[in-house]
């Protein structure tokens, strides 16, 4: 026991007299260094590969957690989702306002084409026209009943394929009496497309398929703003359409391509809203009076302001941006050079239809 007690004293005795002594310098042996490197980079590819397995995770393997994709192309009803529009090629936030009641303020709402809001801030709708057939007119339906009929011709049966574009141009735009034609027929539509639609390769009847323009949510708004006209095109002796293209940096030859492929798809849309058998859709048929134009001679924005046709547009957001534009218009308020670019370019993709009516068409 003593012999213990001496042991342990013997100890402390030692650490008193270690506490004064000054310890010998650190050392960094060139293994020590190695090691700690080692470390450093097992401990970085660790990371690294938990930051990746958490991507994964949350991408792949937990539904609702992919960042959506906010990239799109603006040709399609409803393309962003409730609450966005697509500007330049990106969804962005922006909540499309009511449309506002014909004969009801123009105040928290959007008049939408054809309507428009007077001076005194009602959205008004407009004025019922009745057609008129004087002679200049009917003499000119019969001029373009035997120039179709020249163009069939030449073509060995197919429309809108032998004239060539300059010469419908010529024909139509220089016509004292083509003005006066629209003016003297108000009931019609005028259908507008987005950029390189619809595509020029479609066989007919085959719109919406796949991932072809439109699909059919944006095809039902053409069809649905067709079946409003129902009762006149019915009625009608000729239904003409007149289909334009663009000043897109495109050749002759593609502008007269995707002029006639709307026209090509308007057509197709009247057939779908007008008949529902194959000797309704061939009557039908027998009504067209179809040209296809080039892009020479654009039309003018202002176009809106002298004929009334309602303008049949493949969104929500588009309609809203021509009549926030024709808003503009109504009120004296310049446009901005951007703004006024992209309506005239919009009023030349384009099929404008019109209805004669039997009482209007001599000789035919």
């Amino acid at each position: 026991m003593n012999k213990l007690l001496l042991r342990i004293q013997a100890l402390f005795k030692g650490a008193q007299r270690s506490t004064n002594a000054v310890p010998p310098p650190v050392q960094s042996p060139s293994e020590d260094v190695e090691v700690t490197v080692l470390i450093y980079g097992i401990y970085f590819t660790m990371t690294v590969f938990l930051a990746a397995a958490l991507y994964v995770a949350f991408a792949v393997f937990i539904p609702g957690v992919t960042p959506p994709d906010t990239s799109c192309k603006g040709n399609r009803e409803g393309e962003c989702g409730e609450g966005k529009v697509c500007r330049e090629g990106a969804c962005v936030e922006e909540p499309i306002l009511p449309a506002c009641a014909a004969g009801g303020s123009c105040e928290g709402c959007v008049c939408l084409q054809p309507n428009r809001c007077d001076s005194a801030q009602v959205c008004q709708p407009p004025a019922q026209a009745v057609a008129t057939c004087d002679k200049e007119t009917s003499d000119f339906v019969k001029e373009l009943l035997d120039y179709q009929t020249q163009c069939i011709s030449n073509a060995g049966g197919e429309t809108l394929s032998s004239c060539p574009a300059d010469k419908v141009e010529n024909f139509l735009l220089s016509h004292a009496g083509f003005d006066r034609l629209l003016k003297g027929f108000p009931s019609g539509l005028i259908f507008l497309f987005p950029a390189n639609a619809p595509p020029t390769n479609v066989v007919e009847g085959e719109e919406g398929r796949g991932d072809q323009w439109p699909d059919e949510v944006t095809r039902k708004r053409y069809l649905d703003e067709a079946r409003r006209l129902t009762k006149e095109l019915k009625a009608a002796k000729h239904i003409v359409l007149v289909g334009r293209a663009s000043q897109q940096g495109g050749t002759t030859q593609q502008n007269f391509a995707f002029a006639g492929a709307r026209v090509r798809f308007a057509r197709q849309i009247l057939l779908d809203a007008l008949a529902e058998t194959r000797v309704e859709r061939d009557e039908t048929a027998t009504k067209f009076i179809e040209f296809a134009l080039g892009a020479d001679r654009p039309l003018q924005f202002e176009f809106f302001q002298t004929y009334s046709y309602p303008a049949v547009t493949w969104s929500s957001q588009s309609v809203q941006d021509l009549s926030k534009a024709l808003g503009k218009l109504g009120q004296n308020q310049p446009l901005a050079r951007d703004e006024r670019s992209k309506m005239n370019t919009l009023i030349n993709r384009s099929v404008v239809i019109f209805v004669i009516p039997p009482e209007c068409s001599r000789g035919s």
